[in-house]
């Protein structure tokens, strides 16, 4: 038997539909993966705006684990979409106008409601042990 099983089948439910909903709003032409590579990226330079730090493609490559030119072939597609931009130092950030779409803010506040209903779920489970 798998420990903590029902949290951990809520909680991969949960990313399971963060992707997939991802995938077919924003990359449905992509395969799943790319979709989720895509994902991950937007997420990593989000975080690091957000931080102060933007990212250029060699640290993303270096912060996501993933070889410089996959990197740069997945940024290259982000950037000619133009979901993603960059400045004259190579640093990488998001497209303000696009995140502020009408229907980004939509899937933030449908996605927003996915993890606290998850939230909720998982409190119902009580909390873990310590080791458990």
């Amino acid at each position: 038997m798998i420990p903590r099983r029902s949290a951990r089948l809520l909680i991969g439910q949960m990313l399971w539909d963060l992707l997939y909903d991802g995938w077919q709003l924003y990359f449905d032409e992509l395969s799943f993966p790319d979709a989720v590579v895509a994902l991950i990226i937007l997420v990593a330079l989000f975080l690091a705006e957000a931080d102060g730090k933007p990212l250029t493609r060699y640290t993303l490559a270096r912060k996501i684990g993933m070889p410089i030119e996959t990197a740069r072939k997945h940024v290259q597609r982000l950037l000619d979409r133009g979901i993603v931009t960059r400045n004259a130092k190579f640093r990488l950030g998001l497209n303000v106008e696009t995140m502020s779409a009408e229907r980004s803010i939509a899937v933030s506040r449908r996605h927003q409601k996915l993890v606290i209903k998850t939230a909720a779920k998982l409190a119902k489970l009580g909390t873990p042990k310590m080791g458990g």
